[in-house]
């Protein structure tokens, strides 16, 4: 790893240089990947509901939203929100398992696999 790095650091010198960012130490180059996140959770409550009748009621409920439901609900229960899937561009899509066994790296570790690009590796 420590070759490729050598190697990546030495062929942009010549780019910040030229532009000017290594000369400016208060300027940052912030890198965004995408990461997109699977999630699931399951959600109960408990709605009260005025109406004329308990068909009419049913009617009431079943037009909510789920907005709705959350906010009218006096008591909220719920089991967590559960990762699905994460994918990147990197990682590909990968199961939360796997995110959380084989891609638990540092801020840096990202940045430099974010500039790395697929031949040189």
């Amino acid at each position: 790893m420590h070759s490729m790095n050598s190697q990546f650091c030495s062929c942009f010198v010549p780019y910040f240089l030229q532009h000017g960012i290594a000369t400016q130490p208060q300027t940052k180059v912030l890198l965004v990947m995408k990461f997109k996140f699977d999630w699931t959770e399951k959600i109960s409550g408990s709605v009260e509901i005025e109406a004329e009748s308990g068909r009419h009621a049913e009617e009431i409920f079943n037009s909510m939203t789920r907005s709705d439901l959350l906010e009218k609900s006096d008591e909220l229960r719920s089991q967590g929100v559960g990762i699905d899937f994460i994918d990147n561009r990197l990682s590909g899509m990968v199961t939360h398992q796997e995110w959380q066994s084989d891609w638990r790296m540092s801020d840096e570790e990202w940045e430099f696999w974010f500039n790395v690009t697929p031949d040189r590796i």
